[in-house]
């Protein structure tokens, strides 16, 4: 996860700006927040806003000094709130096991170069009947130039993950490929068209137009792929 480090996380500001794609992902987890949580990668506290009024408590870790900084900065006066610079192993490596009810990671495993590695600690630190709810990117195929910038070390299946899970001891509760009509502007523009950064003005267009059609489609019929996965992961009691 070295990249994570100094990453200044123009991808991160970019989804600041996508209010209803954010709405989107938290709407998949809101059943499964609650409790102690910990949000690994918090980065500039886009997801952290949506969930701090669901948990009794939030642990933010971040291993980027930048972004650790803002995310002080934006929840220092919000008392159930506690800011960690560190990276997931050894932040994770050095707690007591069954410390959280709910671990969040959206954009962030595809960051860590053993992925393994990482679920087995974050299984360790969750509570019995404690979840991992999970959001990557998705179709290995579009892999592009910007994954590789930002520090993406692969795009998932979800037969893959899913394999990965339960091999980490995970109960997998709920899966889904979401987001396919992303599926070929990525691949025009980044995988092919070898675009490194985003348009903040394509990016909101599509949030405020495209999304709302998008998830009305997908609550008609499930995708058979998606630009993106959900996953809601349970640690057996």
């Amino acid at each position: 996860m070295d990249n994570t480090i100094s990453y200044l996380g123009d991808d991160l500001e970019a989804m600041a700006n996508t209010p209803r794609y954010v709405d989107w992902i938290i709407d998949h987890f809101d059943p499964y927040l609650t409790g102690s949580t910990a949000e690994i990668g918090a980065g500039i506290g886009t997801i952290s806003d949506r969930i701090i009024d669901k948990v009794s408590s939030l642990d933010l870790i971040e291993p980027s000094i930048l972004q650790a900084e803002k995310l002080r900065l934006k929840f220092g006066s919000e008392a159930k709130v506690n800011v960690i610079k560190s990276m997931l192993e050894s932040h994770l490596s050095g707690q007591s096991p069954g410390q959280y009810d709910t671990v969040v990671m959206v954009n962030v495993l595809e960051h860590i170069e053993n992925d393994k590695s990482a679920l087995a600690l974050i299984f360790d630190a969750l509570k019995g009947g404690g979840h991992l709810l999970l959001y990557v990117p998705a179709m290995p195929f579009l892999y592009s130039k910007f994954d590789e910038l930002v520090g993406h070390h692969r795009r998932y299946t979800r037969k893959g993950l899913a394999k990965e899970l339960n091999e980490s001891g995970f109960l997998v509760k709920y899966n889904s490929y979401i987001d396919f009509f992303g599926i070929l502007p990525w691949y025009l523009i980044n995988t092919i068209g070898g675009k490194t950064s985003l348009n903040s003005s394509a990016v909101k267009l599509y949030d405020s137009a495209g999304v709302p059609v998008t998830r009305f489609a997908e609550r008609i019929m499930t995708p058979p792929i998606g630009k993106n996965i959900i996953f809601i992961a349970e640690k057996p009691i």
